[in-house]
């Protein structure tokens, strides 16, 4: 009797932890699936790489990958209700929902499709910022000091401009400011166009006594400099004054000097310049007054020392030109004369043979 009892209490103490293992299998179970993309075909393609969320009640999120053949696979999953979520770049996530039992596999079947292209763009004004920091247009001005004192081929204020950056002169002398063509460009003066309506070029000289600054407005200028495509140039002039005054300058002679010999003027380049006030402080006058004289020699061409060698050589060429004619003309009445004599004996020939045949 004894020995029975222990037969069955140890029969008992051994079949306990079996089912205490059946019944924690009993539990859980297995969600299994593929994750795959559309094709033109229809097919499904399986996609490797997606990633795979898991969540269900009672238990922490659990992420997977797909296989290289779109295959997932989670295993201890606790019964009841889960959903799961599979997520790629460039695509639109798929969720689906399903329901876990116990020893059981659900197997899921999850399709990407291609996610819509979008972009937010927001904007955001402020008028305190607007205010801030406008947009400044670059201006390069020359003042009229720089202007008379300038290396500059002649008393124009449009040979100093070449001074400014950006602006470049041309071979035919026109000017080419920020890149564009010279009839892009627009001439102020003091708020007045100097631009020829016809080529667009500049259509005002002034004396540069009477210019005060020269400002070059790049691309980016006011709206009142709307009559060009390019860069503004504005000219602000001399103002008179509170009292009469006179301004001389360049009023010396420039000798001309060939071959060791003062041989006249070479040049002569004064600029006068007056003005005052009419009725002081409310009227005022100014007027300025630019002469150009120049016979400056151009090297290209020949020497004026060198005029009576060239008139004698062109005296010599004549002649030899006349002798040729001459000679050419005579040549030509040899030749007249000697086909005519050729004639004649042609004629002469024909007459014998006739008197011969008859």
């Amino acid at each position: 009797m004894r020995i029975l009892r222990r037969t069955c209490c140890i029969a008992f103490l051994v079949a306990s932890p079996q089912a205490d293992g059946a019944t924690a299998q009993l539990s859980t179970g297995i969600v299994s699936g593929t994750v795959s993309l559309p094709s033109p075909d229809g097919q499904p393609v399986m996609v490797p790489g997606v990633t795979l969320l898991l969540t269900c009640a009672g238990m922490e999120p659990r992420i997977d990958l797909s296989n290289e053949t779109g295959q997932f696979r989670f295993a201890d999953v606790p019964v009841g209700d889960c959903s799961i979520v599979a997520e790629l770049q460039g695509f639109k996530s798929a969720v689906k929902a399903l329901a876990v039992k116990p020893g059981e596999t659900a197997d899921v079947s999850l399709r990407l499709d291609v996610d819509a292209l979008h972009v937010e763009v927001s904007v955001i004004g402020s008028q305190d910022t607007v205010e801030g920091s406008p947009i400044a247009a670059r201006v390069e001005r020359i003042t009229a000091s720089v202007i008379q004192t300038a290396p500059i081929a002649s008393e124009r204020f449009q040979d100093a401009l070449s001074l400014i950056p950006g602006v470049v002169r041309r071979p035919d002398g026109l000017l080419n400011i920020s890149g564009t063509r010279s009839n892009q460009s627009a001439l102020m003066f003091n708020n007045a166009d100097g631009t020829d309506p016809v080529t667009g070029e500049d259509a005002i000289e002034l004396p540069i006594d009477a210019v005060s600054v020269v400002q070059v407005r790049g691309a980016a200028f006011a709206p009142e400099f709307g009559l060009s495509a390019g860069a503004v140039t504005t000219v602000e002039t001399q103002r008179a004054g509170d009292a009469w005054h006179i301004t001389v300058n360049d009023f010396e002679l420039r000798p001309s000097r060939r071959a060791g010999e003062f041989r006249g003027i070479e040049s002569w380049t004064p600029r006068f310049t007056f003005g005052g006030p009419l009725v002081k402080g409310k009227v005022n006058f100014l007027e300025s007054v630019q002469y150009e004289y120049s016979q400056t020699r151009v090297f290209g061409l020949p020497a004026f020392e060198r005029l009576d060698v060239i008139e004698g050589q062109l005296r010599s060429l004549t002649g030899d030109v006349s002798n040729a004619v001459t000679t050419a003309a005579a040549a030509v009445k040899q030749s007249q004369a000697a086909v005519e004599g050729v004639r004649q004996l042609e004629q002469q020939s024909i007459g014998s043979r006739r008197r011969t045949n008859k």
